[in-house]
C-alpha cells in the first residue's frame, strides 16, 4: 500500500492554483475537469506513477477516473470534494518507493460562500502534509489574501507543516509595478507570520517560503513539447517573446 502525501493548494479565485498544478504535472489536468464540476468544489488529484502517462489504454485527458465523491457538512454549510486519478510517466521529484502525492485544490474565500472553506481548511488541516498558498501577484496582496493567510497562520500554530507561498503571475521580472507588488506582498507575509519583539519582526518556526513565480511560464516550459503548433498560436505573442529570453524562462 502506497504512503500518501497530501498537499493542500490554497488561494483565492483567479490566483492561478490550477495553472500551478498543470505546470507541476506538465499537462492541462485542471482544465480536464472544468466541465465536470462546479467552481465551488474541492478537487483532489491523486497522482499515480506507472510510466504510461496519457496512453490510449491508461489515462485520457478529459476523462479522468473519479476515485471518491464526498460531501462534508460544517454547521449549515456543505463542501463537495471530488478526487480524480492522474497517471504520469515519472515522479515529480525523487521519492521513496510506494509513495504517492495527492494535490487538494481548495476554492478561495469569498463573501458569497461565507466561511465554509475556512472551516473546511481548519477541519482538514490534520490531513495535510504540506501547504502551498498561491496569491495573484499581478493584483498585489488583497484583503481576501490576508484573510486566507491569517487562517493558515492559526492552523500552523496548531499543527505545523511545510508551507510555501507563491506570489504568482510575475510574468515580467523587469516590470516595476509587479516588483512593487512582490515587495509589498512579501512584507505583508512577513508581518503576518512574524512575531513582534521590541517593534521588530523576527523569524519564527512558522515562517513560510515566499517565492515570486510565473506558473504560466512554468507550464509552457514544462508542457511545451506536448502542445501543438495551433495551441501555441493561442498564446499571447508578447508573452512568448518574454519566455524566449533566458531571464524570463
Amino acid at each position: 500500500m502506497a504512503l500518501e502525501i497530501r498537499i493542500a493548494v490554497l488561494g483565492n479565485a483567479g490566483a492561478g492554483k490550477t495553472t500551478t498544478l498543470n505546470a507541476l504535472l506538465r499537462d492541462n489536468y485542471g482544465g480536464a475537469v472544468m466541465s465536470k464540476r462546479k467552481a465551488t468544489d474541492v478537487i483532489a488529484y491523486s497522482v499515480n506513477v506507472d510510466g504510461a502517462a496519457n496512453d490510449e489504454n491508461k489515462n485520457v485527458i478529459g476523462d479522468l477516473e473519479t476515485l471518491t465523491d464526498e460531501t462534508f457538512q460544517f454547521g449549515e454549510e456543505y463542501v463537495h470534494e471530488l478526487t480524480y486519478k492522474i497517471n504520469i510517466a515519472e515522479q515529480l521529484t525523487e521519492m521513496h518507493k510506494n509513495t504517492q502525492i495527492t494535490f487538494v485544490i481548495v476554492p478561495g474565500i469569498s463573501e458569497e460562500d461565507g466561511d465554509k472553506y475556512t472551516k473546511y481548511i481548519t477541519e482538514k488541516w490534520e490531513t495535510y502534509d504540506a501547504v502551498l498558498v498561491v496569491i495573484d501577484g499581478h493584483k498585489g496582496i488583497t484583503d481576501d489574501d490576508v484573510a486566507l493567510l491569517k487562517n493558515v497562520k492559526e492552523n500552523q500554530e496548531r499543527r505545523q507543516v511545510p508551507l510555501s507561498i507563491l506570489c504568482n503571475k510575475i510574468d515580467n521580472a523587469e516590470n516595476e509595478k509587479l516588483a512593487r507588488h512582490v515587495k509589498k506582498a512579501k512584507s505583508k507575509v512577513e508581518k503576518i507570520f512574524g512575531k513582534e519583539e521590541d517593534g521588530e519582526t523576527s523569524e519564527t518556526p512558522t515562517n513560510p517560503s515566499f517565492i515570486p513565480v510565473s506558473s504560466l511560464h512554468a507550464y509552457i516550459h514544462r508542457a511545451g513539447a506536448r502542445r501543438t503548433v495551433y495551441e501555441f498560436e493561442d498564446f499571447d505573442k508578447d508573452l512568448m517573446e518574454l519566455i524566449g529570453k533566458e531571464q524570463f524562462g
